[in-house]
């Protein structure tokens, strides 16, 4: 068994930038994202319409447990919606890590129907938008 199947676990979740949150705020969560999740090896995507974030996770499942917990908590954060969560030995869906700007209709379709669903509609919108690694 591959390092990339030993024991994953997956998250995708939707939330809104916090009121008092300035704009400015949304590139540091980018910068730490990139920085964080390439030491922690995760991988995944981030993604932002310029009022909410879409994000799914990746990784080692005590890693990426500890750091959902955090995003919760997280005053830049508010109404934190987990969509998904599989702690379970699967392939990753994502090689390594991207981060960037989305269309919000795309973050609809990633935010309906069951969670597996939800996990390849947030893939299938990946390719339309602005991502860096």
């Amino acid at each position: 068994m591959s390092l990339s199947t030993l024991s994953l676990r997956r998250f995708l979740y939707v939330s809104e930038l916090a009121p008092a949150m300035p704009s400015t705020v949304v590139g540091q969560i980018l910068r730490q994202s990139r920085e964080r999740n390439h030491r922690l090896k995760l991988s995944g995507a981030l993604l932002f319409d310029g009022e909410r974030f879409c994000q799914l996770l990746e990784g080692d499942p005590d890693t990426t447990q500890a750091l959902m917990r955090r995003i919760e908590r997280d005053p830049r954060h508010c109404r934190v919606q987990l969509l998904l969560d599989t702690p379970r030995p699967a392939p990753r869906m994502m090689t390594q890590w991207q981060c960037g700007y989305g269309d919000h209709d795309a973050f609809d379709a990633a935010a309906a129907g069951d969670p597996e669903q939800a996990a390849h509609a947030f893939l299938k919108l990946l390719p339309a938008c602005d991502l860096s690694s």
